[in-house]
Parts: structure tokens; C-alpha cells; sequence
């Protein structure tokens, strides 16, 4: 049995975690971005989209992960910022093993 969650960005640690200020429809870069919490993290990408007039966003280039997250034992969940699905090991072998087409896997540090 496989276990969804469709957003976990309250899990994610920023002070940990890489973000940047970029150009909404390209994916540029501008600047990076220290955040300490969600809140923080809400906060800023107003002032940067109110500032760009919507031509700028806040994004994560990494995430870090709290402690807590691990703990339920997800096999596919998603982050809303960046917009990203993460697998478990289980899942990713169950795939493998499938000989399922279309997938494209990057491993990542946790």
C-alpha cells in the first residue's frame, strides 16, 4: 500500500534550504533569498511578486527536509515550491522493477 500526500512545504527546513528570487516564467535566477521559517517564506514571495508586479517569484533551488517528515513513512509526496514530487527508494525500485516508461528519477540529498 502506497502513501500520498499532496503538500508537505511545512516540513521543509529554510533555514537549511537554498532560495532564490527569480523571473517568474523563465527560471532565472536574481538573488538568493534567506529564510528562516514558512511564514517567512509567505512573507517574501508577496513582497517580491508586489515589487516585480507579478514578473518575479520566490523559489527553492534545494530543500532540506525536518527530522519530523521522515516519520510518515511516505512513498510519493509533493512541494508546492518548487513544484516537485519526491518517491520513496521502495517506490522508485517498484517502478524499476515494473519496467515503467517516462519516468525520469534524480537522486537527492536528504
Amino acid at each position: 500500500m502506497m502513501k500520498i500526500v499532496s503538500d508537505n512545504i511545512k516540513y521543509v527546513n529554510f533555514k537549511e534550504s537554498f532560495f532564490v528570487e527569480m523571473e517568474l516564467f523563465s527560471g532565472t535566477p536574481i538573488k538568493t533569498i534567506p529564510l528562516e521559517s514558512l511564514d517567512d517564506f509567505y512573507e517574501k514571495d508577496a513582497e517580491i511578486e508586489s515589487q516585480s508586479k507579478g514578473s518575479n517569484t520566490l523559489g527553492a533551488i534545494s530543500t532540506k527536509m525536518l527530522p519530523s517528515f521522515f516519520d510518515l513513512g511516505l512513498d510519493m509526496f509533493h512541494i508546492s515550491n518548487p513544484s516537485r514530487w519526491y518517491i520513496s527508494t521502495k517506490l522508485h525500485d517498484k517502478i524499476e522493477e515494473s519496467k515503467l516508461t517516462g519516468w525520469e528519477f534524480t537522486e537527492v540529498d536528504l
